[in-house]
């Protein structure tokens, strides 16, 4: 399950509000000539948006980078290219890989979504980042978009497709677990931060998980769309992850971004009626991940 195109514009950084716990800087420094990097998960890489195919590619998608799904269609990639669209010259970076968590992928070394296409493990982000930028003057901003994979979100969605019974029965201490262990993650991440990469604070901004549960009328899906396997998943399921999966997920990264001194930016609230059973939605099916990029 990804973003459909439609749905990483309307997620584009430039999109977003920024909710109470924000803290934000007394003055806004200039932009042109200074950097910007995204880091992070499938929600920053552009999982199920790949750049470019057609009705006699299908499956034959083209990506930035195969490895980790990236494309153009990532939401900080699009926000720096409406800048650049405006005249700011700003250089920018993606470091965002699919599947990516943040003890593997973010501080740690990660074999990415398709590892067939390299042969060593890939950098952890946050040292490729320090490699890149030995002027943290020139740093304008990093976004960061982790802790769906840590929580075991994709893992939600799996188990809720398939399960006879109440999903949040089988993997709720699972998933409370993981969501508990998740404040520490953060700590070791903003950890890594300040030691390898000199970035003031408010120039990280850590981004919330947008609601993918919910059809046009704003109601849980259920058992919807017909024929797509995320019909398994019913309307108590569904308000279960959206309702304590998801909030408590944000408000862990909310709650890192206080501390930190980072800002949290919350998800565009439009996304409340473009889940997954909507139309038009906003997150894509598992029928059209398929269609787009060949699997799921």
């Amino acid at each position: 399950m990804g973003f459909s195109r439609l749905g990483i514009a309307a997620a584009g950084i430039v999109g977003f509000w920024l909710a109470a716990c924000t803290h934000l800087p007394e003055t806004a420094p200039a932009t042109d000539g200074l950097q910007v990097a995204a880091l992070g998960d499938s929600y920053a890489s552009g999982q199920g948006a790949p750049n470019d195919y057609w009705w006699w590619q299908i499956w034959k998608p083209h990506w930035d980078d195969k490895r980790c799904y990236r494309s153009r269609w990532a939401p900080t990639t699009q926000a720096v290219q409406r800048l650049n669209a405006q005249g700011h010259a700003i250089e920018y970076h993606s470091f965002a890989c699919s599947g990516a968590e943040i003890e593997e992928g973010l501080i740690g070394e990660y074999e990415g979504r398709s590892p067939e296409v390299g042969d060593s493990p890939l950098m952890a982000q946050v040292d490729a980042l320090a490699a890149l930028w030995s002027d943290p003057d020139r740093i304008k901003a990093v976004t960061i978009s982790v802790g769906g994979n840590d929580a075991g979100f994709g893992l939600v969605v799996v188990v809720c497709s398939f399960s006879v019974t109440d999903c949040s029965m089988i993997i709720g201490d699972a998933v409370d677990d993981a969501l508990d262990a998740l404040p520490a993650r953060l700590d070791a991440l903003a950890e890594q931060l300040e030691n390898k990469v000199e970035i003031e604070p408010h120039r990280i901004l850590i981004v919330g998980y947008p609601d993918p549960t919910r059809g046009s009328d704003g109601t849980f899906c259920h058992r919807r769309p017909f024929g797509d396997l995320l019909a398994g998943i019913d309307r108590d399921e569904a308000k279960w992850a959206a309702e304590h999966v998801l909030p408590t997920l944000n408000h862990r990264l909310c709650r890192a971004a206080g501390k930190h001194g980072w800002i949290y930016v919350a998800p565009e609230e439009e996304f409340e009626t473009h889940g997954w059973c909507a139309n038009p939605n906003w997150i894509n099916t598992l029928k059209q991940s398929f269609t787009a990029q060949g699997w799921y």
